[in-house]
């Protein structure tokens, strides 16, 4: 007997959910150009300054681990996708600290 032909499933090149941890990421950074954050270095803004010094790389440790477990991301990129996108979540709190000064004044 014959068996029929499956056809493999398409492997993806990006991985959809490490994307969307980066977008948001990013999305936390570029909020304080456009959103009126009041000051986070004032006694009763500490816990928004903390959140956003958090959030970048957490959201890129999360979109590191989704890459590493995307089983419908090709073998390749797998590695290249995990470690760009952690590396991208610690560059999100120098560009945090940056802009913060830029903003706020040192």
């Amino acid at each position: 007997m014959i068996e029929p032909c499956h056809p493999a499933p398409r492997l993806r090149r990006v991985p959809v959910a490490t994307v969307v941890c980066l977008s948001v990421a990013l999305l936390v950074v570029l909020g304080l150009l456009f959103v009126p954050f009041p000051n986070p270095y004032v006694a009763g803004y500490l816990r928004l300054a903390g959140v956003l010094l958090v959030a970048p790389p957490l959201l890129g440790l999360v979109g590191a681990v989704a890459a590493l477990l995307d089983r419908r991301l090709e073998r390749s990129y797998r590695a290249a996708w995990a470690i760009g996108s952690g590396v991208a979540g610690f560059i999100g709190v120098m560009a945090f600290f940056v802009l913060g000064t830029l903003i706020f004044g040192p």
